[in-house]
């Protein structure tokens, strides 16, 4: 079977199995399809092999086999609308002004209605582009009930605000599993454009990687221990303490240290243009902590 042809099969299976949030049974894709079993697991190891060529395979999609079923998830970055900050919006009108005086009509055509349509949404939620979290839900202003109030994000904002609890489905990305659990929400952290969310047992949960959220009515305290700022410091590397150095580009920098968990997602976002060069045994536990998770796609391959 040549690669065109794999590819074929992979754009029918895809679909149906991601249209499916429970799995769908082996068995029935071999019915269904008239592939026979090898076949397609097959054809599903080579998916969850499938990503950007400069990032993990599970970026674009998440495919797994469990229980003699199969599952599709897409990121959620996929399942909302997409919202772009100022800069990305001046970016993409400064892309679109020569295609939109581009000699081919159809290609005009469809750069200038795009464009005309970021300027309109641009106009209309200007501030919000500026002030708002994109991961965030945008309450309308009448405060009536609405599909964002009611969204995972709207909840988890409700629930640090009124100190209530909540049963969320979070998928736990270095197990690789989809667990639910019943947190504590105390506080709201922003970190590189990304949004976390920080329970009372100050663990941290990123926002892309919850499924659904139900808001409960059981309230809780929060911990005299919990101070916002230290863990703001602590989680993302700012605190006062033993500095760390990295090379990028020829070009050797000194960083607030210590270097904890958002100092190590900063260096892998460079894709090996980053280096930790010390302290020592912070660059093995890098390393270590690397080589597990290229293990993990190993084991796939």
């Amino acid at each position: 079977m040549t690669n065109e042809e794999k590819a074929e099969l992979l754009l029918l299976l895809l679909p149906y199995i991601t249209s499916h949030p429970d799995g769908v049974p082996i068995d029935e894709l071999v019915e269904r399809f008239e592939i026979d079993r090898k076949r397609v697991i097959q054809l599903l190891n080579s998916a969850q092999l499938v990503g950007p060529p400069d990032g993990t395979p599970d970026e674009y999609l998440d495919v797994l086999i469990e229980d003699d079923r199969a599952f599709a998830f897409l990121p959620h970055a996929f399942e909302r609308p997409i919202r772009f900050n100022i800069r990305e919006t001046w970016a993409l009108l400064l892309a679109l002004t020569p295609m939109a005086e581009a000699p081919l009509p159809q290609l005009a055509t469809a750069a200038r209605s795009l464009r005309e349509r970021l300027l309109e949404n641009a106009s209309r939620n200007a501030r919000g582009l500026a002030d708002l979290p994109s991961d965030l839900p945008q309450i309308d202003e009448a405060g009536d009930a609405s599909n964002a109030e009611r969204s995972a994000y709207a909840l988890i904002e409700r629930a640090v605000r009124e100190r209530r609890r909540i049963r969320a489905d979070y998928w736990s990305k270095s197990r690789d599993v989809l667990e639910e659990r019943l947190l504590e929400p105390c506080l709201i952290l922003t970190d590189r454009s990304h949004y976390y969310l920080i329970t009372s047992d100050e663990k941290a949960y990123h926002f892309g990687r919850f499924r659904s959220v139900t808001l409960l009515d059981e309230r809780f305290e929060v911990p005299e221990s919990f101070n916002p700022e230290a863990i703001r410091k602590r989680r993302f590397g700012t605190i006062e303490g033993a500095s760390f150095r990295i090379l990028e580009g020829g070009v050797e920098r000194e960083l607030a240290g210590p270097f904890g968990s958002g100092a190590a997602a900063y260096l892998r976002e460079g894709r090996g243009e980053r280096v930790l060069v010390d302290p020592p045994e912070a660059r093995a536990s890098f390393i270590e902590e690397t080589k597990e998770i290229l293990a993990r796609y190993e084991r796939r391959a």
